[in-house]
């Protein structure tokens, strides 16, 4: 962030772009070239955003190995922290823990380490891809 006043509130530069739609993805996508766009499985890439991109299953294991769709923006924001290495895995926990309604921290700690081990996936296979 900024420690001065933000007067235009949108991303204008990202490096990071994460799209759980294809309709996101085509929007935001043609941001920055030199970023990194992390969409989900279902989304239909376009061959024309040329940004790196990073296709993940975070709507299908929110639903399948969670069992909740509802914590899908917990899983990617697993798979962001996991991919990004912006903020400490420990650190995204408390984050977590602190944020989510009372009764449900286990169920959002367990959607958390699940984008976690998405975010491992995905860099093994890009490292094995270069």
């Amino acid at each position: 962030m900024s420690e001065e006043d933000i007067y235009y509130p949108k991303a204008i530069d990202p490096d990071y772009l994460l799209a759980l739609t294809t309709d996101a993805y085509r929007t935001y996508g043609k941001l920055q070239v030199k970023g990194m766009i992390i969409v989900d499985t279902s989304v239909a890439l376009d061959p024309a955003i040329k940004a790196r991109t990073i296709s993940v299953p975070i709507l299908e294991t929110a639903a399948s190995v969670i069992g909740k769709k509802v914590v899908a923006n917990i899983v990617a924001l697993g798979v962001l922290g996991g991919i990004s290495g912006v903020v400490l895995p420990k650190t995204l926990e408390k984050a977590v823990i602190n944020r989510v309604p009372k009764g449900t921290e286990e169920l959002n700690l367990k959607a958390l380490r699940a984008g976690l081990e998405l975010a491992e996936k995905a860099k093994k296979a890009q490292e094995n891809q270069a």
